[in-house]
């Protein structure tokens, strides 16, 4: 479909409806921050999600950042509906990490777990993670009860589909020693499963050790101290002290677990995450003290999964802000203490429906067909104000939805998540430098409060510029005939650029040159996620109609504020070189130039404000990643 000044942008708009998935929305992800900020009262905390990604990780920033999941999980043991499942899920893995972020003292277990060699390492770090969620999660349940239903129902399908354990090809689960081990923390403390009672059942070949010495070595010498250690673990409020007794408890089964035949050290290593749940040991910074922590109500923790309260998941009754409380009213769904307990699914699905309707209705109100239409008004105002200079008939907005070359989209969004980091940390400085404190108006400043003892109201800190990011990012990819060999390394770049650009809320957009034409394949309100299609499809051919982009970039950017800059990617001189020259003169933001070729370039830089010549993959991403931090932070 081609955008010109004659177009309907409404009916462009309704052929392009298209929504990613909801686990992977800014929807959700607000939503998800917002329940963080509510249960922490950490107000500038930040929620992100990213595909491919451990379940949670907590990033060393200040204020930390939560990142989670957007990856499906299996779901073999309850039924809820796919969107439900998925919410649940990336909310148990939230508070799971903000209890650790709480409670845990992630520094003394690292100076702990460097003390071991390297090969066990990874075995203390699950065995401490096993403990630990035992006693962070009894905690919780005995806080906020509402979450005991849930991290039962995620802990019982990850144990049903991800482990511990690892599938017999001659049938049933084989349980190296230290999965057996991790097994006996969590069953009956994490989750109530009877897995451990099936495992240690010999007639039950659905659950066996690899060999029968390796059974009587689990009986014998690991079971009794995993049990005493796992029950003691939650009474126990010092981090440190827990720290102790976990690392204490490793390597008293450690002498086991090497005579076994079947130890689980290698699969142990190789794994990324804790059977399904955040790996926090593999979390080595601290942020913040540690807080002791609750004591745990064994009669509550014991009646967790009978009762689910209305309030909040995020909050206790007491603590609802005045932000969460719209939200709290709609939630009346409330159950008899003394109901079965089979009903606690069909509350939490009650509870989970109507937290996806109103998810659904703010990414509807946030970014819906009237945003989209607005977005295609405005390029299409561009085209119109381009007019008279263009060789083409305006704008082609594709509405078909190729499929993307999934090796280069999973190369692209790894890239672009290390460049978002060092994005993330370069924004972070420069918000710090922005700082103003001993400030009469403005924030609460904790580091200033001691001042209040001499009567001094200078407690408080501005930011002489917002917080919101006002960048845009006008990416222009050459797919002529000519760039066919270069067509995938310019793909992962432009990829890895928008990826991380969008991360740190730089609005991107690309246009790409193809057959001739100005194409859309990126317009700036739909995700990377969302036009990977579009963005990943590898197709090149025709001529360069550089100069058309340009006057429309020129245009589209004239109505944006805030730092905006266009890239430039292609592997020759345009067709006109007069009427490029003049067409770049006419801006007033920076035309940043990639050239994709062999040759000298010399001459070449009256072309664009900056040539890098990149033929190469590593050469190319390193060029933008140059150019792009030099814009954003000159």
């Amino acid at each position: 479909m081609r955008l010109t000044p004659d177009s309907d942008p409404e009916a462009v708009a309704a052929r392009l409806a298209g929504s990613e998935p909801r686990r992977l929305g800014s929807a959700r992800a607000d939503r998800l921050q917002r329940d963080a900020r509510i249960r922490t009262g950490q107000w500038e905390l930040s929620v992100r999600i990213e595909p491919d990604h451990p379940p949670a990780t907590i990033e060393s920033t200040e204020p930390p950042t939560i990142v989670v999941s957007g990856d499906r999980v299996p779901q073999p043991v309850t039924n809820y509906r796919a969107a439900e499942w998925d919410l649940l899920v990336q909310r148990v893995w939230v508070a799971h990490a903000m209890a650790h972020l709480e409670y845990s003292d992630v520094a003394d277990l690292g100076e702990r777990l460097r003390e071991i060699e390297s090969g066990y390492r990874p075995v203390a770090g699950a065995i401490w993670n096993a403990l630990e969620d035992a006693a962070i999660e009894a905690a919780i349940r005995t806080q906020f009860p509402n979450y005991g239903p849930w991290f039962e129902q995620v802990r019982t399908n990850l144990l049903a589909g991800v482990g511990p354990g690892i599938h017999d090809p001659a049938g049933g689960q084989v349980y190296p020693l230290v999965h057996a081990a991790v097994l006996a923390i969590l069953d009956g403390t994490a989750v109530d499963s009877g897995a451990i009672t099936r495992l240690l059942d010999p007639a039950d070949s659905s659950h066996h050790f690899y060999t029968a010495a390796d059974r009587r070595r689990f009986v014998t010498d690991v079971l009794p101290v995993v049990t005493e250690t796992a029950e003691s673990i939650p009474t126990i409020s010092d981090p440190v002290e827990r720290n102790r007794q976990a690392i204490a408890c490793f390597e008293a089964i450690r002498p086991p677990i090497a005579a076994a035949r079947a130890d689980g050290r290698a699969q142990v290593a190789a794994r990324t995450d804790a059977w399904g749940m955040p790996d926090d040991a593999a979390r080595s910074q601290q942020i913040g003290s540690p807080a002791p922590l609750p004591a745990v109500d064994r009669t509550e923790h014991d009646q967790a999964g009978d009762a689910v309260h209305d309030q909040s998941p995020v909050s206790s009754p007491g603590d609802v802000s005045p932000a969460s409380e719209a939200d709290a009213a709609d939630r009346d769904v409330e159950i008899d203490p003394e109901a079965d307990p089979a009903n606690v699914e069909t509350v939490t699905d009650e509870q989970l429906a109507d937290d996806l309707a109103a998810e659904v209705a703010a990414g509807r109100d946030r970014d819906g067909p009237a945003d989209r239409a607005a977005n295609l008004e405005h390029l299409q105002d561009a085209v119109s104000a381009a007019e008279s200079e263009l060789e083409s008939a305006g704008v082609v907005v594709p509405t078909d939805d190729p499929t993307p070359h999934e090796p280069t989209a999973r190369a692209a969004r790894e890239d672009g998540t290390r460049l978002a980091r060092v994005l993330r940390n370069r924004f972070q400085k420069e918000r710090k430098r922005s700082t103003r404190r001993n400030q009469r108006r403005g924030r609460l400043d904790p580091a200033a409060l001691h001042r209040t003892a001499t009567g001094d109201r200078r407690v408080k800190q501005r930011r002489e510029r917002p917080d919101e990011s006002d960048h845009h990012c006008l990416f222009v990819l050459d797919r002529s005939g000519s760039m066919r060999q270069h067509v995938r390394v310019a793909e992962r770049a432009m990829g890895m650029l928008a990826v991380a650009l969008e991360a740190v809320d730089v609005e991107v957009s690309v246009l790409e040159l193809l057959d001739k034409e100005v194409r859309l394949a990126k317009p700036g309100d739909r995700t990377v996620e969302q036009s990977t299609g579009r963005l990943y499809h590898g197709d090149a051919g025709g001529g360069t109609p550089l100069t058309d982009t340009l006057h429309i970039a020129r245009e589209l950017l004239k109505a944006e504020s805030g730092t905006r800059f266009v890239i430039v990617v292609t592997d020759g001189r345009p067709s006109d070189p007069n009427r490029y020259r003049e067409a770049l003169s006419r801006f007033t933001v920076p035309v940043l130039g990639i050239n994709l070729t062999t040759e000298a370039a010399a001459g070449e830089s009256e072309f664009h404000r900056q040539v890098t010549v990149a033929p190469e993959t590593r050469d190319l991403r390193r060029a933008l990643r140059q150019l792009v931090q030099e814009v954003l932070f000159e």
